[in-house]
């Protein structure tokens, strides 16, 4: 819905699009969310498809929820794509720290764990401490036989971790595993 707005403010009176959304902005308010939510995920795609190819080309936000309709229906390439784009347009946020951790995890699942680990690494870089990324991190070390990184990276996350994260005890176990093997 915010998505919707942003366009809103704008869009061009004429622009094709304006009236689509316009039309869409109501049925949303009144639902309290976006149409994939509402079931009409085609309809959804429909609209951020043509947003990205248009005024909203230049809001990270319309290709975060491309990504996101792409992700939730199997598309990994095409979230992949659509979050890589978001994160050019606006680097370094610690909002992004959302869309680095579906970018590595669409990466780990398509089996390029070097890909997932690059991803989380530019996410330790734009919003330094993120206890998700940190922990996500240091199981993709582990995966890939990086057992020092994985135990510095896990530290560092115990470092920022609240007490009742629901990783910390998972995280806990494995840097005691990897201590005991030293």
């Amino acid at each position: 819905l915010r998505t919707w707005r942003l366009y809103l403010e704008v869009a061009p009176p004429r622009d094709p699009l304006r009236a689509r959304v316009e039309a869409a902005v109501p049925r949303l308010e009144a639902r309290r969310c976006h149409p994939a939510a509402a079931g009409d995920r085609g309809e959804a795609l429909r609209l951020l498809e043509a947003l990205a190819r248009e005024d909203g080309a230049r809001l990270p936000r319309v290709h975060v929820a491309l990504g996101d309709l792409h992700a939730e229906a199997g598309r990994a390439d095409a979230a992949i794509r659509a979050y890589e784009q978001a994160l050019a347009l606006a680097p370094g946020s610690s909002a992004d720290a959302k869309v680095y951790l579906a970018l590595a995890a669409l990466h780990r699942e398509a089996g390029r764990r070097e890909r997932a680990v690059a991803a989380l690494e530019d996410a330790e870089r734009a919003a330094p401490g993120h206890p998700e990324v940190r922990a996500n991190l240091g199981t993709l070390y582990l995966e890939l036989g990086r057992d020092g990184d994985a135990l510095r990276t896990w530290r560092l996350y115990l470092e920022v971790a609240p007490p009742r994260d629901p990783l910390r005890a998972r995280v806990e176990a494995a840097v005691q595993r990897l201590e005991a093997r030293r």
